[in-house]
């Protein structure tokens, strides 16, 4: 069986309540392994550093202001 590696994108205006302790959460007790998330926020947190160490398939990339 052919295993396949994909990415979720999440786009979000900030790293909110919901995000922390759903989404990441719920992403991190999935069966499937074999992704990565990216969140792009509109300005980097103070949370960034802490949640890629937790998570090690999060990558967080601000997008320094709202995306077009």
């Amino acid at each position: 069986m052919k295993s396949y590696f994909f990415t979720i994108v999440i786009p979000v205006r900030e790293i909110n309540q919901y995000l922390l302790h759903e989404t990441l959460p719920s992403l991190a007790n999935l069966n499937y392994k074999d992704f990565e998330t990216i969140i792009v926020p509109d300005t980097a947190s103070t949370y960034d550093e802490e949640l890629t160490d937790t998570y090690s398939w999060l990558r967080i990339i601000p997008a320094e202001g709202p995306p077009g």
